[in-house]
């Protein structure tokens, strides 16, 4: 990496102030961490311990220092830039999972070195498409300020309840329960109730031996019990639905034309589209609301080592700001791609989730820089008769001439695409 700043800098730092070990900031497209004393010693006895490496290999955010100068810090790292940044409320189970693994394994290797976690949260987690990522240095601590008691309650109650949830197919509940920030009703209960403790018999029973046996033994056995913890959730309504392969050539062929270099997929089932992206060279956001097809894509993303990051989200519903100030950014300003995909997702959005064409178009533009590919399915469609059977004419302001002059409220000029086996439509709407 360069080292563009030698001067003093102003900046303006990201998030809130509560780090007592430093302060992230961007500069010049970068990410910088600016330490304070307590947070250069972490640092130095990390580098002093030769594991730098080795704990980057285990998950921890890359970084090196930095040639630069802030008044009132006395070092700055430099971080790995993640331009795709997701939270657990996103994720399915399976990335949950593999977050939590992480955490446990990073955890354990600090231990060898004098260090810990002292956060056991899953939003100091980011993934790098299909790689967890530990971000927050500062949550990195000499042991002496460490306490085994608060890491395994806050992993209990932000990890381990929505994965136990999971694995006994409470999947809507382990989902509310993922979005409980830092704590809800779900949460509350599972932890604090005693007539839960039961059900919570396996977590509760090694929490118990890690005063007794030394907590390097506790993340050994949690390591073991949660690497078995089956948190796959049951096929959806739409799970073994087949992606069209004239749509899949047509995409392919749009992002071989277009100059961008992220997609978002905001109705990826299985990815087919997704994966085509990828192939081509893009940064890929999948979205769904399906559990499994998401997850599906997960793994075959991870196996082939795609640029794909796999989201459950409710395309309605995007991810609000959230934490103190709320300065956790919305799904709308995190995962913004040049290019967005909705395909067989309007009429489910209409027929299904009460939207209408004005919300729907303006949920899109805001998750692209420029290009919305968006597939019109006409009311004659099976499917679309058959829900609206009787209802007709609550949805006479349904129409094609309607669907193309709101979106182009939101954009400038389009193409379209006919299918070659029955009405359906695919426009591509552009921002100049």
């Amino acid at each position: 990496m360069s080292t563009p700043h030698s001067e003093s800098q102003k900046v303006d730092f990201l998030g809130c102030g509560v780090d007592r070990h430093g302060r992230v900031f961007e500069l010049d497209g970068l990410i910088y961490r600016a330490l304070t004393p307590a947070g250069k010693r972490i640092v130095d006895h990390i580098i002093a311990s030769g594991s730098s490496q080795h704990l980057i290999d285990s998950g921890l955010i890359p970084f090196e220092l930095a040639d630069i100068s802030l008044d009132d810090y006395c070092a700055v790292l430099r971080h790995k830039k993640l331009n795709l940044i997701s939270f657990c409320q996103e994720w399915p189970f399976v990335m949950l999972k593999n977050a939590a693994l992480l955490l446990c394994r990073l955890t354990k290797e600090l231990l060898a070195i004098g260090l810990a976690t002292k956060d056991a949260h899953p939003w100091n987690i980011a993934f790098d498409f299909t790689r967890p990522i530990f971000l927050d240095f500062g949550s990195i601590v000499f042991l002496d300020d460490f306490s085994i008691d608060a890491w395994i309650a806050e992993f209990k109650k932000d990890f381990y309840v929505p994965m136990w949830l999971a694995a006994h197919k409470h999947c809507k509940m382990a989902r509310w329960s993922l979005k409980e920030h830092p704590i809800g009703p779900i949460k509350r209960t599972l932890c604090q109730k005693p007539i839960f403790n039961k059900a919570l018999f396996t977590f509760n029973r090694l929490a118990a031996k890690a005063t007794v046996q030394g907590f390097g033994y506790f993340l050994d056995r949690l390591i073991e019990h949660l690497e078995c913890l089956p948190v796959s959730p049951p096929k959806g309504e739409w799970s073994d639905y087949d992606q069209a392969a004239w749509k899949a050539k047509l995409v392919e062929n749009i992002v071989d034309q277009l100059e961008a270099k992220t997609l978002i997929d905001l109705a990826a089932n299985k990815g087919t589209y997704s994966m085509v992206a990828a192939d081509h060279g893009l940064s890929v956001v999948a979205i769904d609301l399906d559990e499994f097809s998401v997850e599906h894509i997960y793994r075959e993303a991870h196996r082939l080592n795609k640029r794909i990051l796999p989201l459950v989200m409710d395309v309605l519903w995007p991810t609000p700001p959230f934490d103190i100030g709320l300065f956790h950014e919305s799904s709308y300003k995190r995962l913004r791609c040049d290019i967005g995909i909705a395909l067989a997702i309007v009429h489910h959005l209409v027929f299904k989730g009460g939207a209408d064409f004005r919300t729907i178009a303006a949920i899109i533009s805001r998750y692209v820089h420029r290009y919305a590919l968006v597939e019109f399915i006409p009311p004659d469609d099976m499917y679309i008769s058959k829900w609206i059977r009787g209802r007709e004419a609550k949805y006479e302001w349904y129409t094609e001439h309607r669907f193309v002059n709101t979106f182009m409220q939101y954009f400038q000029s389009f193409d379209v695409w006919h299918s070659p086996f029955d009405t359906r439509k695919l426009y591509l709407f552009e921002r100049e």
